[in-house]
């Protein structure tokens, strides 16, 4: 048996090798990476290519133990989500608020969004069309 990283279950060393194993191990692994390549991409530097790979990897693993087909054919969570026409992306949140997409993701906690496991965002239409009339009201009011 293979020696397990002390409180960190599913991650066990294998010699000179790592094996990461369950979704929270996964997911650890992928927002530490993503964490990273943001930061050196704020700071004006190319993420390393080794974290990208690590990225992409964790991605593919996720989406296999996710998707209940098994693999990666199953259908895209973003579409199936948005197929509800009660739901919004943040592009139409962006353009009922009148602001930048970049902006309604900012508001996402706000508008009481949900992120998917894409990363996308979807909002209730409602609760965006509230949240726009009670901008527009506020500003109205002296």
């Amino acid at each position: 048996m293979s020696p397990t990283h002390p409180g960190t279950p599913g991650i066990r060393v294998l010699g000179e090798a790592i094996l990461i194993e369950g979704t929270e191990a996964l997911l650890a692994i992928k927002y530490s990476a993503r964490a990273a390549t943001r930061a050196r991409k704020l700071n004006g530097a190319a993420p390393f290519p080794e974290l990208t790979a690590l990225l992409a990897s964790a991605d593919k693993a996720l989406n296999a133990i996710t998707s209940r087909y098994g693999h990666e054919d199953g259908p895209d969570e973003s579409d199936a989500a948005l197929s509800d026409p009660e739901l919004v992306d943040t592009a139409t949140a962006a353009a009922i608020l009148k602001v930048s997409p970049r902006q309604a993701r900012r508001l996402a906690r706000t508008l009481e969004g949900k992120q998917l496991a894409t990363g996308c965002w979807v909002f209730d239409r409602s609760t965006v069309e509230d949240y726009a009339r009670s901008r527009h009201h506020a500003r109205r009011t002296p």
